[in-house]
């Protein structure tokens, strides 16, 4: 797990304090490691924008393992934090306990450098048999987040001095072979839906939740998709509207190839979080106005089946 919530009392021991990332012993507690994460200086977009914390939920997974099971053999955990950073906690061997200290992932696009991760990654591999890839989608940003270089009036416009922060939903495509990695943003204000893409996203919209990756199950084929929970509070009169973001893509071509967006609106108001029925997504809505109650919204993105009667789902993240 990670570290966040640091009181800043105007010291300079609180002025920019070090995340840690912390091993866990699930049985009693114990700290089997506290590793001291690092801040980053500079960054080419213009952040980072806050003091850092690595408070999103860290994802445990096996990057060799062809579906989810609850009782996978873990080899990986993946800890992010709000200077953009994607730290990787890798076990030494699966013969073993022992794990290698929290390595940054390498960015070298610099695309993610400087923003603020606040929601835990979606993981998979794909192939699901005989992996090329370890998938990791997320985004930057929150909507929840009442700093106002994150929620400012000039939040997802281009340009500013310093840079306004831009919040985008990001993919990661690493090859097994350890050859350089293809990252992939998206930058939400520049998402189109509706006829003939005649409607935009504002500049404000934001994730409210972590994301889920779905991969097609062991023998079949077709795209990743990516699922995102999204709020634009300028979308309507007060309230604002909640969408899903679907993107599809291949993990072969991702560096060459764009990736196909679709926009579903689910809902006035934001939503918290979101599911997979059997069909389609719920969402949870938030109530809107005096008296107004919450409610599971039905009518989200349709997925396809994940196939003949009793077969197995491969994707990582069934609830959310």
């Amino acid at each position: 797990v990670g570290n966040g919530y640091v009181n800043y009392d105007g010291t300079a021991g609180t002025a920019n304090p070090l995340p840690h990332f912390l091993r866990l012993d699930p049985l009693t507690g114990t700290v089997r490691a506290n590793s001291q994460l690092t801040n980053l200086a500079t960054a080419t977009l213009g952040g980072p924008w806050l003091r850092n914390e690595a408070f999103a939920n860290t994802t445990m997974w096996s990057t060799s393992a062809d579906i989810y099971r609850p009782d996978n053999d873990v080899n990986q955990g993946v800890q992010l934090d709000l200077h953009g950073q994607v730290w990787l906690l890798d076990r030494t061997s699966m013969g073993g306990t022992s794990w290698d200290p929290p390595a940054v992932f390498p960015d070298l696009t610099g695309l993610i450098a400087g923003n603020p991760l606040y929601y835990s990654p979606s993981v998979a591999t794909y192939p699901a048999l005989s992996p090329v890839y370890d998938l990791y989608v997320f985004a930057s940003g929150s909507f929840y987040e009442i700093s106002d270089y994150i929620n400012g009036a000039n939040v997802g416009i281009p340009g500013g001095s310093p840079a306004n922060f831009i919040p985008a939903v990001y993919m990661i495509a690493q090859p097994v072979s350890g050859a350089a990695a293809t990252v992939r943003k998206i930058d939400i204000h520049t998402i189109t839906f509706g006829s003939g893409g005649s409607q935009h996203l504002g500049h404000k919209t934001q994730v409210t939740a972590s994301s889920i990756v779905y991969v097609p199950q062991p023998g079949a084929t077709g795209p990743v998709i990516a699922l995102f929970l999204l709020y634009d509070p300028e979308a309507s009169a007060c309230a604002g509207n909640a969408y899903l973001l679907k993107v599809s893509f291949d993990p072969e071509t991702l560096a060459t190839v764009a990736p196909t967006t679709e926009v579903t609106y689910v809902g006035i108001g934001a939503a918290s979080g979101f599911m997979t029925g059997p069909t389609e997504t719920l969402t949870a809505q938030s109530s809107v106005g005096a008296g107004g109650q919450a409610y599971i919204g039905h009518g989200g993105v349709s997925l396809p089946p994940p196939g003949t009667s009793g077969s197995q789902i491969s994707w990582w993240r069934e609830l959310q």
